[in-house]
């Protein structure tokens, strides 16, 4: 790396971020409990990111991101309901 580039980066970099915290939407979503009549609990592994986590979906405009997740559920022969 030359030493300009060195100098410059840190630089460049936060000016990236501001530009793309500004420039893109944000992403919400939703993460559920699923856990069968045992007490065992439903996790997914993505191919994407390391580790076990709790199933989930993104929400759209205008559509809550549980009733995204709800519908994959049910699909699996999973029964849902919503709990605060």
């Amino acid at each position: 790396m030359t030493p300009l580039r060195r100098a410059l980066e840190p630089a460049i970099r936060r000016a990236m971020h501001a530009y793309w915290r500004l420039s893109r939407g944000m992403t919400l979503g939703v993460r559920a409990l699923v856990v069968n009549a045992a007490g065992e609990v439903f996790l997914v592994k993505h191919s994407y990111v390391a580790g076990w986590h709790l199933p989930g979906a993104a929400s759209s405009r205008g559509r809550p991101g549980w009733t995204r997740s709800g519908a994959s559920f049910t699909r699996r022969g999973a029964s849902c309901r919503a709990a605060r």
